[in-house]
């Protein structure tokens, strides 16, 4: 199964690649026409056009749906999401797209017999009553005892303590205690604003015009009364957006609606998309 994005013409119904520009049955300008992930495989032979499959595809995933919209130059940018017809899109840099490899099939039976343990039967079937005293002296020597355990040649071990087998000590040694780290954000854009926010916190940050630093944030309209969330987990900090209505970027590039995104010391973090939003600089310590 091959899956490639493509284009279908709305007139006469053929699916071309991503680099037709006009349909080659019927003349229909493609150059608007979205690309959609076909199996082209399954397409009928009369409804195959201009089918490349070796062509050049890039992709933007759209921050605030999540549909794919693909291009076939990484220059020619995707600006209006085909899905939500948002212009968020515009911000998602392309990547070479991939198709997911498909999942390696199981091993038969067979193979998961041969990859089992082998246990030699010899073994099992040892009772050789050397071997026995042997083992018994290996316990002793672990136990501290200055000889093995006397055979007594008889089945009846009853009389063998082997509560004297004891884990080795360890010394408890005190729990390090845990490295608070502090994250302090700067503002680069309306005046100037510099707060910090320590992984000790309780639960979350959330930053707003009705939360976290509100009379700052109130300089941009553009920014929502609880615009997104600043959080330390598993020794990292992490930004959430709350599904705010302008975005919230890392570098200039959107983390998607209720998205979540690792910030790194020297990021730029900004609430909103465009240009001169408001955003700050981020230190980590």
């Amino acid at each position: 199964m091959r899956k490639l994005p493509c284009k279908k013409c709305k007139k006469c119904g053929l699916y071309h690649d991503l680099s037709v520009e006009v349909c080659s049955e019927c003349g229909t300008d493609l150059l608007k026409t979205p690309a959609l992930l076909e199996d082209i495989d399954e397409l009928p032979a009369e409804k195959i056009g201009v089918i490349n499959a070796e062509v050049d595809v890039f992709v933007q995933k759209c921050s605030a749906c999540g549909a794919l919209n693909f291009t076939f130059d990484e220059k020619r940018i995707v600006k209006i999401c085909h899905n939500c017809h948002k212009a968020r899109v515009k911000d998602v840099v392309p990547v070479r797209y991939e198709e997911p490899s498909e999942e390696k099939t199981e091993a038969s039976e067979e193979e998961a017999e041969e990859a089992k343990p082998k246990i030699d039967s010899d073994l099992l079937n040892k009772t050789d009553s050397e071997d026995w005293k042997k083992i018994r002296g290996n316990i002793g020597k672990a136990v501290g005892e200055s000889e093995a355990p006397a055979d007594d040649d008889d089945d009846d071990d009853d009389d063998v303590d082997w509560g004297g087998i004891a884990k080795p000590k360890t010394e408890s040694k005190p729990a390090p205690a845990p490295q608070v780290s502090v994250m302090t954000l700067s503002a680069v854009t309306y005046g100037k604003c510099t707060f910090s926010v320590s992984s000790d916190m309780d639960g979350e940050y959330l930053l707003g015009r009705s939360a976290n630093q509100r009379d700052f944030l109130a300089n941009d309209a553009r920014v929502g009364n609880k615009h997104c969330y600043l959080s330390y987990k598993n020794g990292a900090w992490y930004v959430r957006d709350n599904d705010s209505a302008n975005g919230t970027a890392i570098n200039s590039v959107d983390i998607g609606l209720g998205g979540e995104r690792l910030l790194r010391d020297g990021d730029v973090l900004k609430l909103g998309h465009h240009s001169d939003s408001m955003a700050f600089r981020v230190s980590i310590k």
